[in-house]
């Protein structure tokens, strides 16, 4: 996780691309991925980021959209990111990342791309 984070921090989105879940690179192509979080990264900088001990799940289910599937042994990671924007400053974020093994036996992380916001 500590490396996905890195590489998103330095804006190295092709490379960061690569460890997404094929699940989801099945449905996610690499450019829409990329604009996505070039979007994120240009209304908020990375600060600094932590990553905690990893507990491994049973089973965990994933849902995005009609995408529903439920993985074995699947690693629970707590991360804590401190980002900042202009005008509100800095924020912490802490959220719980998943990551499932592929079946090349890599470990791939799970993303879903955020709801566009619309005006009222």
């Amino acid at each position: 996780m500590k490396r996905i984070l890195e590489l998103e921090s330095f804006g190295q989105l092709d490379k960061m691309y690569e460890y997404l879940h094929p699940d989801l690179q099945e449905r996610v192509n690499r450019e829409d991925f990329m604009n996505s979080k070039k979007k994120l990264l240009e209304t908020a900088t990375i600060v600094s980021f932590e990553v905690g001990k990893p507990e491994i799940l049973e089973s965990w289910t994933f849902s995005s959209g009609v995408f529903v599937r439920t993985y074995k042994k699947v690693a629970a990671i707590p991360v804590t990111i401190t980002i900042r924007a202009p005008i509100v400053g800095d924020q912490v974020i802490k959220d719980i990342d998943h990551l499932a093994k592929a079946e090349d036996g890599t470990w791939r992380f799970f993303w879903t791309k955020p709801k566009e916001k619309t005006s009222p």
